[in-house]
């Protein structure tokens, strides 16, 4: 194709666009008696490039959104890259890591932490003698 501008600059262009850029998405955390619930925004991620893993005492959420590139096609121009979104989070311990629940729904992940359940605030009674 015959753009009509230098090589150069569009091999620079591209060379600068295959890595992409890595955004910190947007969260929310709500606690409650039960649980923590973390919603973050990650818009245009599909749920087959999205990761939420523990390791240790650290949450990591992870998703890519690659647009319109195939593997093998040669860039000839671009302004749209492929953009990764991170966030990390240190857990506490009193947290059940093993049961945590993720929903993806309209760009937006919705984790459920619940609490161990000595963990778990809880009334305690005064007796009066």
């Amino acid at each position: 194709m015959n753009t009509g501008r230098e090589n150069s600059y569009y091999e620079t262009q591209c060379a600068h666009d295959q890595h992409g850029q890595t955004l910190v998405p947007a969260v929310d955390v709500y606690e409650n008696s039960k649980e923590f619930v973390v919603f973050a925004d990650m818009p245009g991620v599909p749920h087959d490039q999205l990761s939420v893993e523990v390791e240790g005492d650290t949450l990591n959420i992870e998703g890519k959104i690659t647009l319109g590139h195939k593997e093998g096609d040669t860039c000839i121009y671009s302004e749209t890259r492929a953009t990764r979104f991170s966030r990390s989070f240190r857990m506490s311990r009193d947290l059940d890591v093993s049961q945590i629940n993720a929903q993806l729904k309209n760009g937006v992940l919705k984790l459920k932490i619940p609490k161990v359940e000595g963990s778990r605030a809880r009334k305690v009674e005064v007796v009066i003698n």
